[in-house]
């Protein structure tokens, strides 16, 4: 089972069948903020593994704003 939670927001639960799996990935599109990924795996047996990621978005700084349209404008 793949958990998708978007910022403070409400889990959305995606169950991995064979096919999912068979064709490699599972495109998300974030709206906002962070983005936190669990993946579980359920074995046999009543043992699970378990793993996670949360990305986070890029965030510019008024001086990258600032170098990046100065070298912008030495290009022209």
């Amino acid at each position: 089972m793949l958990t998708i939670r978007e910022g403070n927001g409400k889990d959305k639960e995606v169950m991995l069948d064979a096919d999912l799996l068979r064709r490699g990935g599972i495109v998300y599109r974030p709206v906002h903020g962070d983005v936190f990924f669990r993946l579980v795996i359920f074995g046999r047996g009543g043992t699970n593994i378990g793993e996670w990621v949360t990305t986070f978005p890029k965030r510019t700084s008024v001086n990258e704003t600032d170098s990046n349209t100065d070298s912008n404008k030495e290009r022209k």
